[in-house]
């Protein structure tokens, strides 16, 4: 046992902490914590004058982590895979809470600036390990291209179809730009001829009307979306990534991912919300909510529990659009009383939402948006893990017979 000394001064600072305190993060009783320490698991760091012993918080913390090995890590993985610890290391995106850095610069800092998606594409890929190799654009696409996207699907379908024609009908290997611009070009509703930024083939693949402050709004939606850590269809591309799939392929698991109405096509959902309670008064709609149990679509995010701040810039640049739109308005007054009555804040998804209310355009304009801005983080992504080498693969917990 160490020899007692003073170190209420250094309590304070949370480099010692006292029994109490030790057992708690341990996650044990008291007789259990001094059990270990008869047994030479913690050693006492000596003893306050208010009496009782006190241990270093860096040896408690390594035996908790010992402790919870031996436990096992099921509840630990659990958490992990539901927004909880981080599982992977990456140096491509961290999560502030003002949002996204792009290793190391900020999203909303990007859009302020007005730094195009192209720029921000390359800044997430980087300097390609073999850049003489990798192959530009496809001879004689178009033919292919067009009879992929078919005319029996729309939305994150057509993408979709796409997109696994690019990823899969050669051995081809694609600069992550060329990609993109291809799949934005022919996955929307209209062809778009090449040429123009990524932004400019989004609004004429939609029929938009092109104008500065409506480029320029598209162009923040694809720079906001570009990668957002871990997510789920970053996960999924990881995942293809780390079994060897070449990254446009392994793009393809993150889109199939996407397409569900909890991650990418979330917006869609906020869109069909906000129409079908046209007209009915936000507190009675909220109280409606409340008593079914019921999510309010477009709102609150696990990461930014102050309120996601993707949302701001997209729902500002849609006032700058439309200015008038009734639909705005009813927005804003959803705001305003979700904040109040549940304590709620918007998410990026009721930013696509608005964006593409306020473009006039259809509903599927803004999974489209978020899809082809998220191209740039998961060829990022899917190059990071195949440079990493390891294969994902976690284990399930059996709870059958």
């Amino acid at each position: 046992m160490a020899r007692p000394i003073n170190i209420d001064s250094t309590i304070n600072q949370r480099e010692f902490i006292d029994s109490v305190t030790a057992a708690a993060r341990l996650g044990i009783k008291l007789p259990t914590l001094y059990a270990y320490v008869s047994r030479g698991l913690l050693s006492s760091a000596g003893a306050s004058r208010a009496g009782g012993h006190v241990y270093r918080l860096s040896d408690v913390d390594r035996l908790a982590e010992r402790v919870r090995a031996r436990r096992g890590h099921a509840a630990v993985a659990v958490h992990a895979l539901r927004f909880g610890d981080p599982v992977l290391s990456s140096e491509l995106t961290k999560v502030h809470t003002d949002g996204p850095h792009y290793r190391g610069e900020s999203a909303l800092a990007l859009v302020s600036r007005r730094a195009s998606f192209e720029e921000v594409v390359q800044l997430l890929w980087g300097q390609p390990k073999q850049s003489a190799l990798r192959r530009r654009n496809p001879n004689g696409a178009t033919a292919g291209l067009r009879a992929a996207r078919g005319s029996d699907c729309d939305g994150l379908g057509r993408l979709l179809r796409v997109s696994a024609w690019l990823a899969t009908t050669s051995d081809r290997v694609w600069e992550p730009i060329d990609f993109i611009r291809f799949a934005a070009r022919y996955g929307g509703p209209a062809i778009v001829k090449a040429g123009g930024s990524v932004a400019a083939t989004v609004a004429g693949a939609f029929e938009i009307k092109p104008s500065p402050l409506k480029l320029e709004a598209l162009e923040a939606a694809l720079v906001l979306l570009a990668d957002h850590e871990l997510n789920a269809s970053t996960f999924a591309c990881r995942v293809a990534a780390s079994t060897g799939a070449r990254e446009e392929v392994a793009l393809l698991a993150g889109l199939a991912a996407l397409t569900g109405p909890k991650h990418g096509a979330a917006s869609s959902v906020v869109i069909a919300f906000l129409h079908q309670s046209k007209g009915l008064k936000p507190l009675k709609l909220l109280q409606a909510l409340s008593t079914s149990g019921q999510a309010l679509p477009g709102f609150s995010h696990p990461l930014y529990p102050q309120g996601d701040p993707r949302f701001a810039p997209l729902f500002e640049a849609s006032l700058r659009i439309a200015p008038r739109a009734s639909a705005l308005k009813r927005v804003n007054e959803l705001i305003r009383w979700a904040a109040r009555a549940r304590d709620e804040r918007p998410n990026v998804d009721l930013g696509l939402a608005a964006l593409t209310l306020a473009l006039g355009a259809p509903a599927e304009l803004a999974p489209f948006v978020f899809a082809i801005g998220r191209m740039a983080g998961w060829f990022a992504h899917a190059r990071e893990q195949t440079e990493q080498g390891v294969l994902l693969r976690p284990r399930a917990r059996y709870t059958g017979r």
